[in-house]
Parts: C-alpha cells; structure tokens; sequence
C-alpha cells in the first residue's frame, strides 16, 4: 500500500495493511468478490496463505455459478406460470400418486364452479361415473411404466356437465420425468380441460396486424371463428347479409383462403393459442 493516495488514506483512517481480493465475474453486470484483510502486526501474505486463498477462490466461482443458474431457472419457472395462467384452459400437473402438484388460473375456477368436476387429495373427479372411470383409466395409461409398442400413452374424452352445458373437453398426457435429484417438483401426468363455453374470441387487433383485415372484416371473422354462421354473424354486426358475403370475400382473398372452413382451421392454428 505504499505510496499510493487511497492506501496512503486508508493506513491513516484503519489499522489494515495487507489485503488479498479475488473477483469473478460471469456476466458483465453480475460479479462476486472476497476480500481479505491484515493489520501491520497481523505481517504479510505468505505462499501457504495465497495457496488457502485460491481454494476459497474457487469455491466463490462455483458458487456465483450455481446462484445465476437458480435465478434463471426462477425466471423460466416464473415465465412459465405467467404463460400458463394466461390461457383460457385449466392445465392441472398430477405427479405419479395422482396428487394435483400445480393448476394455473383457470384450473383454480374449478374449486368453486367445477360443473362435475371435483378437486381434492385424491386428484381430478369426475362426478359423472362413466367419464370419471374413463379420466381415471387415461391417467392410469399415462403413469403405466409398460406401454405398448407404437401406442401413444395420451388420450382425450368429453365429460358430462350437470348444467346440461356443452361436455368439457379433456386431454390427458405424460410429462418427461427427467429432473434433478433435488428437485421437489415432479410432474408425471398433464391434464387440460377446456370448456367451449369459456373460449375466448380472437383478439381483432391481432386479425388485423396478422392478415391485413380492416376492423369491420376483423369483426366478421372473430364472429366465424367462435363459431357463429354468417347469417348470425351478420345480425350480431347489424349488417345485411350481402354485406356479410361481401367482406367474407374480401377476407378469402386477404387470407389466401376459398372456404369458410379453411378460414377458421387457418385463424386458429394461427391465432388461437389462448
């Protein structure tokens, strides 16, 4: 520390005279360091010491790096939930007891208002009997650790709803089983019901940025593709069904479609991942 103004302050100010610092860094923005500290009767580093040093050197590198891979797999873990919660179907995790271990924000609806469908420590129940035993018989096939050759362990089913609405739709599939030994969280089954009720209509602004729709054609063709026929559609707008007739060829040929069934396959696949 001789003859340098810092060192010359610090001497004056705090009984240190020696110091060994190691950094690393592993991003720009992200760096770790320790530093260690001697008085003058403390006297100087020795090799041994250095020697000592590095070792805990090496320890703070693994460290940093275990710490920022935790930090990204929060982050992805955390981006994932977001997506998920965004989307209009329940998506329940089972792990291999059949326990619900995750359910994003429209699974949790379920509690309340399940419409035949029961939550609880058992898993997913459905109150109609036949349905329940076949989700049951899917969920078995997922978690069978034998599987036939050539047969995919997914399914999918309908379920009756006490309210008379149209059946839930239900798809059942595996999860891959490869985490950590550490890893607390531990999916084997994915569960997605989706009820037509509850779908969302494609966002127009979307139809338009994508295809090149003006809004009235957006409109039009956010009706079709929740289903509604043209007449219906037509009358939903307040528009004659010429007008209608009109814009839906307008919006084949922006969209390089000729029937209205190719129209909505496209608009979905493209579009519909709510």
């Amino acid at each position: 520390k001789d003859h340098h103004p810092y060192y010359d302050w610090h001497e004056r100010h705090i009984d240190t005279r020696f110091r060994m610092v190691g950094q690393t860094r592993l991003t720009p923005t992200i760096q770790a360091g320790v530093a260690l500290h001697r008085t003058r009767k403390a006297g100087s580093y020795e090799p041994k010491d250095i020697a000592r040093f590095a070792v805990i050197h090496r320890h703070l590198e693994r460290a940093l790096a275990i710490a920022f891979r935790l930090g990204s797999l929060g982050s992805v873990q955390q981006l994932t939930t977001e997506w998920l919660d965004r989307r209009s179907a329940a998506v329940f995790f089972l792990n291999e007891r059949k326990h619900i271990i995750f359910a994003n924000r429209a699974a949790q609806t379920f509690q309340s208002t399940g419409d035949g469908i029961k939550l609880g420590a058992d898993g997913i129940t459905l109150l109609h009997k036949q349905d329940n035993d076949r989700l049951q018989s899917l969920i078995a096939q997922v978690l069978s650790p034998i599987a036939s050759p050539g047969v995919s362990p997914s399914g999918a089913m309908r379920a009756l709803r006490p309210s008379g609405k149209r059946p839930y739709g239900i798809l059942v599939g595996p999860v891959s089983r490869g985490y950590p030994v550490l890893s607390a969280f531990r999916p084997a089954v994915c569960v997605v019901i989706t009820d037509p009720d509850r779908q969302k209509p494609l966002p127009n602004h979307q139809l338009q940025s994508a295809f090149g729709l003006t809004e009235a054609e957006a409109r039009l063709a956010a009706l079709l593709a929740a289903g509604e026929d043209l007449r219906t559609a037509a009358e939903k707008l307040k528009i004659t069904y010429g007008t209608a007739r009109t814009r839906l060829a307008e919006i084949f040929q922006k969209t390089e479609t000729r029937r209205q069934g190719e129209l909505i396959r496209l608009l979905l696949t493209t579009l519909g991942t709510g």
